[in-house]
């Protein structure tokens, strides 16, 4: 005996409570992994949820969406109220970290500590191109410097005929 599509897709549907469904919403806009959730899913229910129910029903599918979107908005509202997120808790707590160290003479752990201070409240240097070009050519010799130039001159040189060759074709076919 074979049952109606509808009703395979009906029983399908009904597989997971109201309550169920907005738990896997919030999993989902709290950016659990599809593992995360079948997982999470197995132990509370005793029951399975696959990665592509998740994705196609919860993560991607356009029923679901708005409600995704409300707890991502509630969950990324309220990311600061997590200490660590805080750069000031963050600094507050390097620097009981580094109190600590210094009282108990732990050298190693207190300039661990200044350092991860001086990364917090120091920009990173991401550096340049020119700065990595000049890195690159540092080691190079004189006569290897003479030798780059003037093959960049030559690069240089054929990129201006280039230019002027397909610049002339240009007018040519106006």
């Amino acid at each position: 005996m074979s049952f109606p599509s509808t009703l395979i897709k009906q029983e399908h549907r009904n597989r997971l409570t109201q309550i169920q469904q907005l738990e896997v919403c919030q999993r989902v806009a709290h950016y659990w992994t599809n593992l995360e959730i079948e997982n999470w899913f197995k132990e509370t229910y005793s029951k399975d949820l696959g990665a592509n129910v998740i994705n196609v029903t919860y993560r991607y599918g356009a029923r679901w969406r708005p409600v995704v979107r409300k707890f991502r908005d509630e969950y990324n509202a309220d990311l600061l109220s997590v200490p660590i997120a805080s750069k000031r808790k963050r600094l507050e707590r390097l620097e009981e970290a580094w109190q600590k160290s210094k009282d108990s003479g732990h050298l190693e752990t207190e300039l661990h500590s200044l350092n991860n201070a001086r990364e917090e409240t120091e920009p990173k240097n991401q550096g340049s191109v020119t700065l990595q070009q000049f890195n690159q050519f540092n080691q190079l010799t004189d006569e290897e410097l003479e030798e780059k130039k003037a093959q960049c001159l030559n690069r240089i040189e054929t990129l201006r005929k280039q230019k002027e060759v397909l610049g002339a074709a240009y007018q040519q076919g106006e």
